[in-house]
């Protein structure tokens, strides 16, 4: 019986027990002309895919990936080669697959050339009769071989397959730029190359057919045990080569690779050097490589070039570095000149890179001093980095120290986010000199696993502004102001104290998270004054996954709390027939004017950990009235205070008075002094036994209401 597919485009065998898919002379081959995605995996008795005769009957196919299958050892194999016989005309057979775009072999332990049969069979019929006894002492197998093409191969993955080799790199006796134009019809528009656990393999390329690979813009290599060198430069031919388009480098897990280029006469230790160019590299990923230096740039004659633009020459398109688990990795770079300039680089990470100390050095790393190479401060005067805008640092447990006093002014100028985990020497994470410079921009600060970690920010006298605060408070301290700054997380800082060490004050309008957990030492970091005594001092502060905003009680130093209105859960809130959401100042959280409702219903709820212990509380509501009001006048509102799900206290309280928004009674509003207004909700005292969370609720159900503007429910001291 025959089964035929004729309009079959995908197809997917997975964890069957096969041998073969196509009988070699069936006709139902060419049902599948039309075929465009071939997936196979987990077919642990399949030896090979297709011969050599079917291949022409694939020309639609696109997509041919294969994984997990244990006993494959080629993708295609040569009838011949079945019977141990191959013939002329079989010999010559181009494997060829005009339209397949992406290539991925995965997990294939027997796999070990593309196209199966005599190994040596094209070879030897290149060479001279009296060469070929001493081919095989000579010759290394590749996986591709000279008849193989792939004319629009843009994704080649290669995972956990056995080859030494991928192309015939050095086949004897073939004119090396006939060797060229045949890996040319594999690789001329291959953009993204992926070689993962290839054990045998020793170099990818060879410095001749670097060119061949002009449209590459991501090479991804990992988990190459022996790998020494990307590109091999053949027998001391030491030229310089490029890779024009390339946008992306990763390498991980390469324990033998100590240079990108190859070459015998070479004292340098770097991994990249002139010989080789990435004029468009973007992004960088160096991981558990065997590297002490990543770049060497030396000019014979600096005065014969511009400084500023030699320095920034091999950076200039860099947008992202990552560096991690490279034990040896001394210093970034090295050249004779005062400064080098990353002029793109916009994200930062470096984890256990255990001897590094500087980024950029004075003179060229050597095996013999690299161990002497000390310089105090990660960030100094020597680089500029003027859009970096994340940094990540982690598991640097030799530094004492990030950022030094003479950085350069040019830099981290625009940083949002900085991650620092495990850096156990640090005593502080910026100069107070570089408090003005980040604190407009900064976003996420997130410090964790720090034991020695005192302050964010060094001491120094303050050279920014100092807000006076109101006689009212208790003594006049300076106020930072960290305008964008969302998110704070605080972890494990048993010495931290605080964000200076000074009395000061942190105003941070767009907080949305605080997480503050084993930092034993701190008190609070809305405010820092004589005044305050133990906030939680029989326990761990600890705030977590809040968006509300902390801050100190002039007259006691306990802790207030603001919970804005988004925070609180209003009837119908998310409806914009019932109410509209606005900031009527940027320094403000939004506020919900209310537009028209008969169900006036309003709470708010907040651990009781967020607050001072042993502390009488009341709560208000803050609010303003629109120009067009109605239904509030003289219209009694049910208040509520609930901790730990118990009712407390119930009152009732008023919006609006008959004589307009004052009044001398609690129950009524009074005017701030910020041109809001605030009513009382009710008052609680908090003791060890008394906790849970506290919840406040306002009602009122019976009459169609309109005008009211609220800002949040206000937490402070009696």
């Amino acid at each position: 019986m025959q089964v035929e597919f004729p309009n079959l485009e995908f197809l997917r065998l997975s964890s069957i027990n096969i041998k073969q898919i196509w009988h070699i002379s069936s006709k139902q081959i060419n049902s599948v002309k039309d075929l465009k995605n071939l997936f196979v995996e987990g077919c642990c008795n399949l030896e090979y895919l297709f011969t050599s005769s079917m291949v022409k009957s694939f020309k639609q196919l696109m997509v041919l990936k294969i994984s997990d299958c244990k006993m494959m050892e080629g993708v295609t194999k040569e009838e011949g080669s079945m019977e141990g016989v191959i013939k002329e005309e079989e010999r010559m057979f181009e494997i060829s697959f005009p339209e397949l775009d992406t290539l991925e072999l995965e997990d294939l332990p027997k796999l070990t050339r593309f196209s199966l049969g005599n190994s040596n069979a094209t070879i030897n019929d290149s060479l001279p009769a009296a060469s070929t006894e001493n081919v095989e002492n000579t010759y290394m197998p590749s996986f591709f071989h000279e008849k193989v093409e792939f004319p629009k191969l843009k994704l080649l993955r290669l995972s956990s397959i056995d080859i030494q080799q991928i192309w015939d790199l050095s086949i004897p006796q073939i004119p090396s730029s006939v060797q060229n134009s045949k890996i040319s019809l594999l690789v001329q528009n291959l953009k993204k190359l992926f070689v993962e656990g290839c054990a045998k393999v020793k170099y990818l390329l060879t410095c001749s057919i670097v060119m061949s690979f002009n449209q590459l813009i991501w090479l991804k290599i990992s988990n190459c045990e022996i790998m020494e060198a990307v590109i091999d430069s053949e027998e001391s031919k030491e030229e310089t080569t490029s890779f024009p388009e390339l946008l992306t480098i990763e390498l991980a897990n390469l324990p033998k690779l100590t240079r990108f280029y190859h070459t015998e006469n070479t004292s340098t230790v770097s991994l990249f050097d002139e010989k080789v160019g990435f004029p468009k590299l973007k992004f960088l990923s160096l991981s558990s490589i065997d590297i002490q230096q990543i770049w060497q740039i030396s000019i014979p004659n600096i005065s014969l070039v511009g400084e500023k633009e030699m320095c920034e020459s091999f950076f200039s398109k860099l947008d992202t570095l990552e560096l991690e688990d490279l034990p040896k990795l001394a210093r970034l770079c090295h050249g004779n000149y005062s400064k080098f300039k990353f002029s793109m680089l916009r994200r930062f990470t470096i984890s256990k890179c255990d001897v590094l100390k500087t980024l950029i050095g004075d003179n060229a790393v050597s095996s013999e001093n690299v161990e002497n190479t000390y310089t105090p401060s990660l960030f100094d005067e020597k680089v500029e980095f003027p859009r970096l805008e994340r940094v990540t640092i982690k598991f640097m447990g030799s530094w004492s120290k990030i950022w030094d006093d003479k950085h350069d002014v040019n830099s981290c100028c625009q940083l949002n986010s900085l991650t620092v985990d495990s850096c156990e020497k640090l005593l502080n994470i910026f100069p107070f000199s570089m408090l003005e410079r980040v604190r407009h921009k900064l976003d996420t600060l997130e410090i964790q696993n720090c034991a020695s970690l005192e302050e964010i920010f060094g001491a120094r006298q303050p050279q920014a502004q100092i807000i006076t605060q109101p006689t009212n408070l208790v003594e006049i301290v300076p106020m930072f102001l960290f305008p964008e700054l969302t998110h704070i997380n605080l972890s494990k800082l048993p010495k931290l104290k605080g964000f200076v060490p000074q009395i000061h004050i942190n105003e941070w309008p767009s907080l949305k998270q605080l997480r503050v957990d084993g930092c034993d030492a701190v008190q609070i970091f809305a405010s820092e004054l004589p005044s305050f005594l133990g906030i939680n001092e029989d326990d761990k502060l600890q705030i977590q996954l809040i968006s509300k905003r902390i801050f100190l009680y002039k007259r006691s130093g306990k802790i207030c709390y603001m919970l804005p209105a988004r925070h609180l859960v209003i009837w119908y809130g998310d409806n914009p027939d019932y109410w509209r959401w606005y900031k009527p100042d940027p320094r403000f959280p939004e506020v919900a004017e209310l537009f028209r409702i008969v169900w006036f219903d309003i709470h708010g709820r907040i651990n009781t950990r967020m607050l001072s212990p042993k502390t009488r509380y009341k709560a208000y509501l803050v609010f303003k009235l629109a120009d067009k009001t109605y239904g509030f006048r003289n219209k009694p509102i049910e208040a509520a205070v609930l901790l730990g799900g118990a009712e407390v206290t119930k009152r009732e309280v008023y919006l609006q008075a008959e004589s307009g928004i004052v009044g001398n009674c609690d129950q009524y509003p009074k005017e701030r002094g910020d041109n809001w207004f605030e009513v009382e909700l009710g008052e609680i005292e908090f003791t060890k036994e008394r906790g849970g969370d506290l919840v406040l609720h306002l009602r009122e159900r019976y009459e169609e209401k309109c005008g009211v503007i609220i800002q949040g429910i206000e937490i402070r001291p009696n």
